[in-house]
């Protein structure tokens, strides 16, 4: 899964809408708001721009702003925005959101954490908020932090499929391996073609000894996604402990062409 097309689809459902056309402030706002729904973000900045200099305290043109900058990859003047927008709104919840993303992928997690729950504060109901919070919790391996948020993220929006995936994968490094099963099981039923869904429910069917139900997922992942080679790795490994070695070399080989050091290392000790 791509966090940050995950995270703009996120940011968007909790973008206020206004009413309102024509050469004002709003309507520039609205204006640029459909064109970020299109994935015009060019377009949605311009707009941007035009909304702000009519109304140069418009906090949502800000953040909105912001949100088309980091779709773009643009993420040091995306996080200016959102610092501007919470300066003129400090309960603009899609600017803390915004900016705990930027933060989060910059690897600067416990900073990413106050905004995400600065982002719940001013907006309690705020599923997103709660799950991109559980994530950033799990790189810092406070696993029971993180599925206490994901937990909340999926009571709030029960569709929630990042949860559902963020909390299998925090199950599987607590050795809930059944249970990480039943969410990667909810995901896949949300999102059909999540290959990293796949490849999660494969990892703690392996933990399972259940090395068959395993091949059938990384073979999923490799057709959803043929350059993954950590997918033709681990089904190397699973087929090995069913003594099928020259399966297990053939994936293995395949890896290594696509980069896999560890691949590699697999073929020297048991493919020579």
């Amino acid at each position: 899964m791509n966090a940050k097309s995950t995270v703009v689809i996120l940011i968007l459902l909790f973008i206020p809408t206004v009413v309102m056309a024509g050469e004002t402030a709003e309507g520039y706002y609205r204006k640029a708001f459909e064109k970020y729904l299109i994935n015009d973000q060019w377009g949605a900045i311009e707009d941007c721009n035009k909304a702000i200099e009519l109304d140069p305290k418009n906090s949502y043109a800000y953040s909105l702003r912001g949100d088309s900058k980091l779709r773009l990859n643009n993420d040091q003047d995306a996080i200016k925005d959102f610092n501007k927008a919470i300066e003129l709104n400090p309960k603009n919840s899609n600017a803390y959101f915004g900016r705990g993303f930027v933060k989060y992928s910059s690897n600067d997690y416990r900073s990413a954490i106050e905004d995400y729950t600065k982002a719940i504060k001013s907006d309690p109901k705020y599923s997103s908020a709660y799950s991109f919070r559980g994530e950033a919790k799990a790189n810092l391996k406070d696993y029971r932090g993180a599925i206490a948020d994901y937990n909340k993220a999926i009571e709030l929006v029960p569709k929630n499929s990042h949860a559902y995936f963020g909390r299998g994968n925090a199950k599987v490094s607590l050795n809930d391996n059944v249970g990480a099963i039943e969410d990667f099981n909810k995901t896949i039923e949300l999102e059909p073609k999540n290959s990293y869904a796949y490849f999660g429910r494969g990892n703690a069917k392996v933990m399972l000894n259940d090395e068959h139900g395993a091949i059938a997922d990384f073979t999923k992942v490799i057709e959803l996604d043929p350059e993954n080679s950590h997918a033709y790795t681990m089904r190397g490994a699973a087929k090995s402990y069913l003594k099928n070695k020259d399966g297990s070399c053939i994936d293995w080989k395949k890896a290594n062409e696509l980069g896999d050091e560890g691949a590699y290392e697999m073929i020297q000790k048991y493919c020579q």
